[in-house]
């Protein structure tokens, strides 16, 4: 077994990398694409082109994208001879030197900042909210009708204390997002956008349909009440 420390020249030059965050960015195979051939200007003849890795292999094109797994897409690293691009799903970042680094957030990242969200598909976001939701709803209702004729003032407190308990949950469960990370999605631009559009219209489907489920067990959860 051998030992290779850094020498004096590996350890300067390792001070003088530069690291970019770039917020959250969706990337699609043209978007990656794209930053392969900023990478690559000025590029000499014969010189090594921007290479890419996922963990546990390469790739040499960015439409080879969809030949990639769920979980080989959650980290993509774009290498150059003088700056490293890691796209993953906890971290965006540019490393390298300053002004190339810089360049990746301004000419690339700057106007690739999404709200889409890493890993699962947004729908899992709101069907985790939804049970939080549906807590605070029913206990909207019971609590005036049923807790606070038992147990009072008190009644207030405890129906009160785990609404709003439940409204956090679902809110947070909505919000928590890194603050920086890459979605990285194996589509051309344009089947991009048909997919959110696609996207869009089963949400709103998604939510009425949720909407309707709640209003109904709101209006059983009081019959059953009145009734007692």
């Amino acid at each position: 077994m051998t030992v290779k420390r850094r020498g004096l020249l590996d350890q300067q030059q390792a001070l003088g990398r530069h690291r970019r965050r770039l917020g959250r960015v969706h990337v699609t195979i043209d978007d990656l694409q794209a930053l392969r051939e900023l990478l690559d200007e000025g590029l000499a003849d014969g010189a090594t082109r921007t290479e890419f890795e996922f963990d546990g292999g390469s790739f040499e094109e960015p439409a080879d994208l969809p030949k990639l797994s769920d979980a080989e897409l959650r980290r993509i690293v774009v290498k150059s001879a003088n700056v490293e691009v890691i796209l993953s799903s906890t971290q965006a970042v540019a490393i390298g030197e300053r002004h190339l680094s810089e360049a990746v957030y301004t000419r690339w990242a700057r106007a690739r900042q999404t709200k889409d969200r890493p890993g699962p598909r947004p729908s899992a976001r709101y069907r985790a909210a939804a049970w939080p939701y549906l807590l605070a709803a029913v206990m909207a209702v019971v609590t005036p009708v049923r807790i606070v004729p038992d147990m009072g003032a008190s009644g207030w407190f405890l129906g009160g204390g785990v609404t709003f308990l439940a409204v956090v949950s679902g809110t947070w469960s909505l919000q928590r997002l890194p603050e920086s990370y890459a979605a990285v999605h194996a589509l051309s631009n344009e089947d991009y956008r048909k997919h959110r559009t696609q996207a869009s219209h089963a949400w709103r489907s998604s939510v009425i349909g949720s909407v309707a489920v709640l209003v109904t067990l709101v209006i059983g959860v009081l019959s059953f009440i009145l009734k007692k």
